[in-house]
């Protein structure tokens, strides 16, 4: 759609925790954006972590999923995941509540 659409589609990816045992995977996630690398954390996490349950999954392991994705600062990393990430997360949370959103994917198309 992205090809397609390119002037007229906008993607916003909001958290909606549906497990609480991986809400580290979210706040990770925010803190490889502060830095550029979500597509490539995201994609790790699906490959590295969801997939093959045990090597990655574990909370320890994210920074060491963040380098390995090219997350540069990984001091920056953690002050942002343990910051302002879990307020994100929280937030984008109860926003995505508001409007019904209770598992994912979630989808809204012209507003619907």
């Amino acid at each position: 759609m992205k090809k397609a659409f390119p002037n007229d589609l906008k993607v916003v990816y909001k958290n909606v925790v549906v497990h609480p045992a991986i809400t580290h995977w979210h706040e990770a996630g925010c803190a490889a954006h502060q830095q550029g690398k979500f597509p490539e954390f995201e994609k790790a996490i699906w490959e590295k972590a969801y997939t093959n349950r045990g090597a990655y999954a574990a909370p320890e392991k994210v920074e060491e999923l963040a380098k390995s994705v090219g997350v540069a600062d990984i001091a920056k990393f953690k002050a942002d995941r343990d910051g302002k990430c879990k307020e994100i997360v929280k937030q984008d949370k109860q926003d995505m509540f508001k409007f019904g959103i209770r598992g994912t994917p979630g989808f809204y198309v012209n507003g619907r």
